[in-house]
């Protein structure tokens, strides 16, 4: 189990590091311009159209994009759309869930009765991320047989050797993702 844990310990730090080495982000230069020109089209419709640019919004989905580009090679949110803003709601609900204080940690006699249901919403909120994760998981999975690995940290994860005769698990690789 130790070495279960440390295993996932180096996992977590190598792809931590991966993602900000420098060569990875002078790698992700293009991807950034691909981004901020995304942005930059969007505000110019909202212009077009004569409408309010949501900054918060905007901001959101430009961060979250960057992120999932170097992690899954792909866009996660898209400015004005349904999936976007569930997401971003997820997000800060687990931001808020974890910064809010709980009866049960300064009492913890009462951790198992959840009183204020902390532990409730916050099981919804990662479990929506575990299932975002496994769909991500799953279509790199099928998409794999077809084209050559993108080399992200994804690909890095799901090519992890064997490691004491342990499989790296797909729960594992959620877990990770989400640190």
């Amino acid at each position: 189990m130790a070495s279960r844990i440390c295993s996932l310990a180096k996992a977590s730090e190598d792809m931590h590091h991966a993602m900000l080495s420098m060569q990875q982000v002078d790698a992700s230069r293009e991807i950034r311009q691909k981004i901020v020109q995304k942005l930059l089209n969007h505000v110019e419709e909202c212009g077009r159209k004569g409408c309010a640019v949501d900054i918060g919004g905007a901001a959101f989905t430009v961060g979250l994009n960057l992120l999932s580009n170097i992690i899954f090679s792909c866009d996660l949110a898209y400015y004005d759309s349904n999936f976007s803003q569930e997401f971003k709601n997820t997000v800060w609900g687990v931001l808020g869930g974890v910064g809010k204080p709980n009866f049960a940690d300064y009492f913890p006699a009462f951790r198992l009765i959840d009183l204020q249901g902390r532990r409730r919403e916050m099981k919804i909120h990662f479990d929506k991320l575990l299932d975002t994760f496994d769909g991500i998981i799953d279509q790199r999975l099928k998409s794999e047989a077809n084209s050559s690995a993108s080399k992200d940290v994804l690909d890095a994860l799901l090519s992890l050797p064997k490691e004491n005769d342990h499989e790296w698990s797909r729960s594992a690789i959620k877990h990770l993702l989400m640190n």
